[in-house]
């Protein structure tokens, strides 16, 4: 995708501008109600367009970014994006942006504190800049002193000289070639550690109790009416909530959804065109979005308790009557097939279609989705209908915050009078992945710098009776950066530049589970990866030191890894989904206490080794020793057009 960035020269941290650089970067680039956001974005007169800091101890920049539209120059952004900086120098942006930006960075400030990674970050990036605690605590303070005239002279003094442009291009590359170094195989077999490391694993600590959800006290599940339920969990740190409407319908039971959200993220109500229904979001500290999965739609607010009423009736309003233009849908239409030819060129997207295609085929979703000539005969009246029908269909409401339940029950109520009753949901489409008898590759060429390798086979059904076998898989197997793939494949043998495996259970009891490969290596590493990694999946290397490592690393995982009040709701959901009517955790808990090597063993040995697989490769045709590669199955190069719709 071609793309132009604008950088311009500012100032390193604890300057005494930087707040109102940081400032100036939301009233350009909020993601809600900016200038770039309402007048580029929303507007549709780019393809998408943002803006973004960055601080260090030495140095500081101010970037604007922006990708054009079909028949649009990267020069015609540029100018645009310079455009919004000159509108920022003359003071065109209302008086209650600040504020609502303020607002905005208290509220984050409040989300972001709500987890101990991201204390010990704040932490640990004032110490690494060396910035005064009293001082990194106190910027929030600091911005509230500052004027409208501040914000303006800041501009003027940093965005009047000279910038630099880049322009991203597309057009042929020939990436370098890297030649394979040389080195010595470290052993990676043994567990080594630093006379500290022993010290420490050394000092003796009593066990921390595992923590598990229990209804009644971690939350509360009620009925609204006939087809609506309520989830309720405590918000105990802040006055911050989260409210999300769910339905069991995605993109596969109805092609046209996600389009009907593109359109939505441009409309706006009877009363508030688009950008003024983006300026009341973002007035009252609240964010709306919608999203749509394969299964599964979400409507979603966030905000402050204290504007939950006016959040969700503007939802509502918003959601059941959604106003838009037919001019808006024809540069949104423009705007989709532009991104769909763009990803042909993307390999990110290549890869995924590539992977998508080896699994389903021509069930794929990137071959079922809308034909370009779908899209063009879509109405904007039955998109907007398509979303305001949602209401009328079965769903559950989470909601987590610090309104008591009965309030919060009493408020949602009020949007369900009595009325016929709900629809249910449609059939769910189900995708089975495919089982071949013999192991399949796919390859695509694309030139670039490394090769992309999936390895993957389907493995029956979900079941709760896996789940010990799946964790010990995952945790020897895996295991990050000391699980035996990464260690072996990156470690010893420096053949990835990334690369992870594991054995994925879907969330529900429908969709079956997924044993997953992956790697990223030079192309001409490419046959020697791929075998390698196979080698492991067959052949896996057996260490009791190894295995009593992976039970001590997951029993410290259900020991302090608690669930966040904020995660309860939806991890409920998920066991609901999966016909657990309790937390799981506690009885899995219990089985890692007692697991023994050989049950990891013999769900290798039977689950594992000696299946077909599908195995998807992108890479540079001249570079990769396909002739190698053949040994493991039967290669079949694809186009273009076979994984993507027109």
């Amino acid at each position: 995708m071609e793309v132009v960035y604008v950088g311009f020269s500012t100032q390193p941290l604890a300057h005494e501008d930087v707040e109102a650089l940081k400032l100036i970067d939301m009233i350009l680039d909020n993601a809600q109600a900016g200038l770039i956001n309402l007048n580029l974005n929303q507007k549709q007169r780019v393809l998408q367009a943002g803006s973004f800091p960055l601080f260090r101890k030495f140095a500081g920049a101010q970037y604007l970014y922006g990708s054009p539209k079909e028949g649009q120059t990267l020069e015609e952004v540029e100018e645009l994006l310079l455009e919004q900086v000159d509108i920022l120098k003359r003071g065109e942006f209302g008086d209650w942006l600040i504020p609502a930006i303020l607002a905005d960075f208290k509220k984050n400030e409040k989300l972001a504190l709500e987890s101990n990674r991201a204390r010990v970050g704040k932490l640990s990036n004032a110490f690494r800049s060396e910035l005064d605690w009293p001082y990194v605590i106190d910027e929030i303070s600091r911005m509230e002193a500052l004027t409208r005239e501040d914000i303006i002279r800041v501009a003027n003094k940093y965005f009047d000289g000279p910038h630099l442009t880049v322009y991203r291009r597309d057009g042929e590359f020939e990436p370098p070639k890297v030649p394979k170094p040389m080195f010595d195989q470290p052993d990676v077999q043994a567990f080594h550690s630093s006379a500290y490391g022993r010290e420490v694993l050394s000092k003796k600590a009593a066990p921390i109790a595992p923590d598990f959800v229990e209804a009644g006290k971690d939350f509360q599940v009620v009925t609204i009416r006939d087809g609506i339920r309520l989830f309720y969990s405590k918000n105990p740190v802040n006055d911050l909530f989260s409210l999300s409407m769910g339905f069991e319908m995605g993109h596969l039971e109805n092609r046209k959804l996600a389009m009907a959200g593109s359109l939505l993220d441009k409309a706006g109500t009877k009363d508030l065109s688009p950008e003024a229904l983006k300026r009341a979001w973002y007035a009252q500290g609240s964010e709306f979005s919608f999203s749509v999965e394969d299964h599964h739609t979400s409507i979603s607010i966030n905000g402050l308790d204290e504007n939950f009423q006016e959040a969700l009736q503007l939802m509502q309003e918003f959601v059941r009557e959604p106003v838009s233009s037919g001019e808006v849908l024809d540069n949104l239409k423009a705007i989709i097939l532009k991104q769909r030819d763009d990803a042909k060129k993307d390999i990110r997207s290549v890869y995924l279609a590539l992977r998508n295609y080896q699994r389903f085929q021509e069930d794929s979703p990137f071959l079922t989705r809308l034909t370009r000539d779908e899209i063009l005969a879509l109405q904007q009246d039955e998109l907007l209908d398509l979303v305001a029908s949602l209401p009328t269909y079965e769903h559950n409401y989470f909601y987590t915050g610090a309104l008591p339940l009965e309030e919060v029950q009493k408020t949602i109520a009020q949007y369900y009078p009595s009325a016929p009753g709900l629809k249910g949901p449609p059939q769910r489409k189900m995708q089975d992945i495919r089982e071949p008898e013999q192991t399949e590759i796919a390859f695509f060429h694309k030139e670039s710098a490394q090769a992309r390798i999936r390895i993957e086979f389907a493995d029956g059904r979900y079941s709760e009776d896996d789940r010990l076998e799946v964790e010990l898989f995952n945790d020897y197997f895996s295991g990050g950066m000391s699980g035996i793939v990464f260690q072996e494949l990156r470690e010893s043998r420096a053949l990835a530049y990334s690369v992870g495996a594991f054995y994925l259970q879907p969330s529900n009891l429908w969709d079956e589970n997924l044993v997953i490969g992956d790697i990223a290596t030079q192309p001409d590493k490419a046959a020697e990866a791929l075998a390698a990694f196979l080698d492991l999946f067959e052949n896996m290397p057996q260490s009791e030191d190894r295995f009593q490592n992976t039970l001590r690393s997951l029993e410290n995982q259900y020991r302090v890894s608690k669930i966040n009040f904020r995660g309860i709701l939806g991890a409920v959901r998920s066991w609901e989904q999966l016909g657990l009517e309790a937390d799981p955790r506690r009885k899995r808990f219990e089985g890692i206490l007692t697991a023994e090597f050989p049950t990891l063993l013999d769900f290798q040995r039977k689950r594992i080794a000696e299946r077909p697989r599908l195995i998807s490769i992108v890479g540079p045709r001249d570079r990769i020793d396909l002739s190698s590669i053949e040994q493991f199955g039967q290669i079949r190069e694809v186009t273009v057009e076979d994984i993507f719709l027109d």
